[in-house]
């Protein structure tokens, strides 16, 4: 209704009249057809953008019995056996809490393997990580309480024999 009001008063300013009726009418429903418009977008439009868009530049993680496979969006794929796993360590940042600040790095041999902690599947990661004998719970509990750039090694091969 507004937008035809609107458009009353649109349509007598453009035949000449300028009258302050027609003015009225189109300031008034006018401001109010763009508030509708504004208004009727769902109620997580801009959230549910957001969230897409961080999905399409965020790495998938896959926690397997054999091996970690990291699957970058740039079609990157890099993986590491659980049996040729050399350390594991968690680096924090001084960018937190409105950018990730805490990402877990796994090395073995030539393959890195970089995460940020937010992906779902460091649950199992950490899980996983835990059960290797000799990894360092207390540095996990530090490394996500620190609000500073610090590194926390977590376990180490030549640590655990």
């Amino acid at each position: 209704m507004s937008a035809a009001l609107a458009a009353v008063g649109a349509s007598a300013l453009l035949r000449g009249s300028g009258d302050l009726l027609a003015w009225l009418l189109l300031s008034f429903f006018g401001t109010g057809a763009v508030v509708l418009a504004i208004a009727s977008f769902p109620n997580n439009y801009f959230e549910r953008r957001a969230a897409r868009l961080a999905a399409a530049r965020t790495p998938s993680l896959e926690v397997g019995g054999e091996e970690i496979v990291c699957r970058y969006p740039s079609g990157e794929e890099r993986r590491i056996r659980w049996d040729r796993l050399e350390q594991v360590s968690i680096v924090t940042n001084d960018r937190g809490p409105f950018a990730d600040d805490v990402f877990w790095v796994l090395t073995g041999g030539e393959t890195t393997i970089v995460v940020s902690n937010d992906l779902p599947a460091v649950a199992a990661l950490n899980e996983r990580v835990c059960a290797l004998p000799g990894a360092r719970a207390d540095q996990i509990v530090a490394a996500m309480s620190s609000t500073a750039k610090a590194n926390f090694t977590i376990w180490q091969r030549e640590a655990a024999r």
